[in-house]
């Protein structure tokens, strides 16, 4: 793990909870979910492809 960069398994929880919370409290759902590289050069940092995954949830169909 580098820098503050957290665990995946840690965000994910962390994204699970809010989703829950937002269900409980009858708020529309939508996740995004985006993944990226970042490469470190001499000058600074680059980007490479950009992945974007968008989820509408239905909060009905939660387990818990």
């Amino acid at each position: 793990m580098k820098g503050n960069r957290e665990p995946k398994a840690a965000s994910d929880r962390k994204a699970a909870k809010a989703i829950q919370k937002a269900a409980w409290r009858k708020k529309q759902v939508q996740y995004l979910h985006i993944e990226t590289s970042i490469a470190k050069t001499d000058t600074g940092s680059s980007v490479g492809e950009v992945n974007i995954s968008e989820f509408d949830i239905d909060a009905t169909k939660l387990a818990g």
